[in-house]
């Protein structure tokens, strides 16, 4: 089962989880505060990889189903997110780390 973190920006508290991914996107209630948790997907999965002269930021908390690549990368376009999908895995590809933030801020995501 995948471990996902949450962040609590007022109280700055951050929490991990262990869930379903079909529970995923659900948010946890600061234990501090009460306010909704948001994941926090900077800290999470993200690593960089640098075969050669090609540098990208990949982040397998933003990916998708494989079987979805399509539809989100027309919804990517029409919303101006930046970044593609790596085809294999669903993976969420970016050339750099603003890049990265900015997706994850259009998607909703918390970033920090």
């Amino acid at each position: 089962m995948p471990t996902y973190l949450h962040y609590c920006e007022p109280c700055d508290q951050r929490l991990e989880d262990t869930r379903t991914i079909a529970h995923a996107l659900k948010n946890h209630k600061c234990p501090g505060c009460g306010k909704p948790m948001p994941r926090d997907f900077k800290a999470e999965h993200t690593h960089t990889t640098a075969p050669s002269q090609f540098k990208e930021v990949r982040s397998i908390s933003l990916g998708v189903n494989p079987k979805d690549i399509r539809a989100e990368e027309a919804k990517m376009r029409r919303e101006g997110i930046p970044g593609r999908f790596d085809k294999k895995n669903g993976d969420m590809l970016f050339e750099n780390v603003k890049d990265r933030d900015k997706a994850a801020r259009k998607l909703g995501f918390h970033v920090t």
